[in-house]
């Protein structure tokens, strides 16, 4: 029974993940270029809005992201200079953080939840793959993540793997 709710939920979340770029996209929302943000420094600047305006995604959460996303020697991100480009990407990432947001709603909405054990199973996983502390404090700061913004993001993976 489990199965038929996850299955709805991934069918609900990308529905509402497509509906929400759909949205951005109708109303005009175009990214503000980057280029423009790198003059002004504002990381706070709102590029999306969720459940009715409660949950803001910022221009720095989306740049984190895409930051992360630099580390995977398989994804080409494309230059600040390929606006176009750089564009579509951004609005990908985008998309796929309302959709990750929204299907971990849905996740918590059915009860799932990932318990203190095994999200420090996982960090104490993570954390032996560096050679010593600092290294691994700064991974973690080239990421653009503190202890407890991994832990929480460990936990989500826990709850929508589910």
């Amino acid at each position: 029974m489990k199965n038929i709710y996850v299955t709805v939920a991934l069918v609900l979340a990308g529905l509402l993940g497509a509906g929400g770029l759909i949205w951005f996209t109708k109303t005009g929302g175009d990214l503000p270029p980057r280029e423009a943000q790198v003059a002004t420094q504002d990381a706070a600047a709102v590029v999306a809005t969720l459940r009715a305006g409660a949950t803001a995604i910022t221009r720095g959460q989306l740049d984190a992201q895409i930051q992360g996303l630099a580390n995977n020697p398989q994804i080409q991100i494309p230059d600040v200079g390929q606006v176009e480009a750089r564009t579509q990407f951004e609005r990908t990432v985008l998309d796929q953080m309302i959709g990750g947001m929204l299907f971990l709603d849905e996740a918590k909405r059915q009860g799932f939840t990932a318990d203190d054990a095994a999200v420090d199973s996982e960090f104490a996983t993570l954390t032996a793959q560096y050679e010593s502390p600092a290294a691994f404090e700064a991974a973690l700061a080239a990421s653009q993540l503190n202890e407890e913004s991994l832990r929480e993001n460990i936990r989500n993976q826990l709850i929508t793997a589910q």
